[in-house]
């Protein structure tokens, strides 16, 4: 999306396609496109990991997201807490 808008923003302004406006195109699409493999395997390993946590435990694979979420939110909330006690105090 971000190279579209270089172009209709370097057309609006009556900018050519100069090699320089080419090299940003070039650059913002293959930084999304290596965002996008990137976000890709991370979820596809966060399946895989599921699911082998979910056969190993006979859960359902919901069932382990929900204990992710519920987890992930007691430790930030713990983080938090920890955040206001005085320093030198852990519990």
């Amino acid at each position: 999306m971000a190279a579209g808008v270089v172009v209709v923003v370097g057309w609006w302004v009556g900018k050519p396609l100069t090699p320089e406006l080419l090299a940003v195109i070039g650059v913002l699409l293959s930084w999304s496109v290596k965002m996008d493999r990137s976000w890709s395997r991370r979820l596809a390993d966060h399946r895989e990991a599921v699911r082998r946590i979910g056969e190993r435990r006979g859960v359902a694979d919901a069932d382990v997201e929900t204990i992710y979420a519920v987890l992930d939110e007691e430790v930030g909330r713990e983080q938090r807490r920890r955040k206001q006690l005085p320093r030198g105090r852990s519990r």
